[in-house]
């Protein structure tokens, strides 16, 4: 359960602490992770985190197949 997970997050974490969520790049087909059904993109992962009390900041590439988004604690 994807949102049980990021409000576990959100409440152990202190108030201005910073989340970072890696994750496979939804619209890509490749060999290795997950199915591209099971994958979430960047403006779904935002809604999550905004419903989980995440402020969602920066999105940034980890490489060919992931992208990372920070979210803070207000």
């Amino acid at each position: 359960n994807k949102t049980a997970i990021l409000k576990e997050a959100y409440r152990v974490l202190k108030k201005g602490g910073t989340l970072i969520v890696a994750e496979w790049h939804s619209h890509e087909r490749t060999p290795l992770g997950p199915r591209r059904e099971h994958r979430i993109d960047s403006g779904q992962l935002r809604t999550m985190l905004k419903f989980a009390g995440f402020e969602s900041g920066e999105e940034f590439e980890l490489g060919s197949h992931h992208y990372g988004l920070f979210a803070m604690k207000p």
